[in-house]
């Protein structure tokens, strides 16, 4: 089911950022990680090049850890798109994603997913009458 955010919901999420080294970072997904079957992590992994442009390893790896806390069941999927020159799959060998690839664990290249199309169901479309994903 497709989770729509309010804007007091992303402002409340906004101002509530705090920063931690990522040795201290301790993830606690939502409830509804918890009965999930599949769960799509989105980092930002599309360039050769170490945090802060990217996403650290130790960050994922936690966000992984914090999911089998929860959920051994559920397949993860770490998906990422490429900004970059270089293929999705160096870019995720020379950040260290490879390591995280365990039973269940899994890295797609996002630009080499096939796209369907979802229409636009609302009676009046403000912008897209449908968008692929």
């Amino acid at each position: 089911m497709p989770v729509h955010w309010g804007f007091a919901q992303v402002f409340y999420l906004l101002v509530n950022v705090q920063t931690v080294p990522s040795s201290e970072f301790h993830y606690m997904p939502p409830a509804c990680a918890y009965t999930a079957k599949q769960i799509l992590l989105k980092p930002n992994l599309g360039y050769p090049d170490a945090p802060p442009v990217t996403v650290g390893i130790p960050v994922i790896a936690e966000v992984i850890a914090g999911i089998r806390r929860v959920n051994q069941r559920a397949e993860i999927l770490i998906v990422e798109g490429v900004c970059y020159r270089l293929p999705a799959a160096v870019i995720a060998q020379k950040l260290g994603v490879t390591k995280l690839l365990t039973a269940g664990v899994q890295f797609l290249d996002a630009d080499t997913l096939p796209c369907c199309i979802y229409e636009n169901t609302a009676k009046e479309p403000q912008h897209f009458t449908a968008i692929f994903k």
